[in-house]
């Protein structure tokens, strides 16, 4: 059997996981009654109705792969990939909310991005400083300056991105 396929079940899983645990979440975004248009809870739900579409058809593929070859899903062969991975990057998304209540959401983007490079072995400078520090910046353009989403001042940090957007918003016509 390839190994592919039994990875590709438990990443389905995972991912299907992730939606159910994220999924009901979204019902507790705040959603400014009076802003027309694409919400602040219209993305989210949009990303997690993608990975659950994305995550059912890599499941039904791998595992119609593994019934081909006549092996059974689960044991402990993923356990090693599992601590390796999974476990470091459930530590980080709890580290990541926790410090976005703290700092909002700039700092602690980049930090669980580097971290989640080393953790899948990225090394050097430009992939765990400059490449986080850019996706980032372009992350807080999209969703703050141009979508416009309101962000929780943290408790040590607090800034005011709609302020500093709205010149942006307004030379694109969103406001």
């Amino acid at each position: 059997m390839d190994r592919a396929d039994r990875g590709n079940a438990v990443v389905g899983v995972l991912m299907l996981l992730v939606v159910a645990i994220f999924g009901p979440a979204t019902g507790s975004i705040y959603v400014d009654p009076y802003d027309p248009g694409f919400g602040a809870r219209d993305f989210p739900v949009g990303v997690l109705v993608l990975m659950a579409v994305l995550a059912i058809a890599l499941l039904a593929r791998s595992l119609a792969g593994m019934l081909r070859a006549g092996e059974a899903f689960g044991g402990f062969g993923e356990v090693t990939d599992f601590v390796r991975y999974v476990v470091p990057m459930i530590a980080i998304g709890f580290v990541y909310v926790w410090l976005i209540g703290l700092f909002q959401y700039a700092l602690p983007t980049a930090l669980a991005a580097a971290a989640s490079l080393a953790v899948f072995g990225n090394r050097g400078f430009a992939r765990l400083v400059v490449a986080p520090i850019i996706a980032t910046l372009v992350y807080y353009v999209l969703f703050f300056g141009v979508l416009g989403l309101h962000e929780q001042p943290g408790s040590i940090l607090a800034f005011d991105s709609q302020a500093f957007f709205q010149p942006l918003r307004i030379f694109l016509g969103l406001l």
